[in-house]
């Protein structure tokens, strides 16, 4: 089991899961066209967020090929310092399962709290899209 990592500049906040693996992986922008949803130039990654009962297995199954991180089933996305994630919009909320809208947007405010600007989350064969208003 995974040790829980808090934000330097918010320790009262915990960083979402694969936090590291991500920061990591977008210090290195040579390789980002080896990842989904990358542009065909390879200079402006997709990156991805699982949120839902099955987020696990999604991450998972995609790791390797996805710059991504997720809301652990059960918790309160407030919780969570999303900040690793500004300035790649759009970010890509993958419902896994089952999710009530009221988690999809609490998740949504809190990302946007952090500096997302615009926010697409597929599920139900559609897409909503959500940006932040300036």
């Amino acid at each position: 089991m995974r040790s829980r990592q808090h934000s330097a500049r918010h320790p009262q906040r915990r960083l979402p899961p694969y936090s590291h693996e991500l920061a990591a992986r977008l210090r290195q922008p040579k390789n980002f066209s080896r990842y989904a949803g990358t542009s065909a130039n390879g200079r402006n990654p997709q990156l991805w967020c699982g949120i839902g009962p099955r987020v696990w297995d999604w991450a998972q199954r995609f790791f390797d090929r996805r710059l991504l991180t997720l809301l652990p089933p059960g918790d309160d996305p407030e919780i969570f310092d999303w900040r690793l994630l500004a300035g790649n919009d759009p970010l890509f909320v993958v419902a896994c399962g089952p999710v009530e809208q009221s988690e999809i947007r609490a998740l949504v405010a809190a990302m946007m709290r952090d500096g997302t600007k615009k926010i697409l989350v597929g599920g139900d064969s559609r897409i909503t899209v959500y940006e932040r208003e300036t």
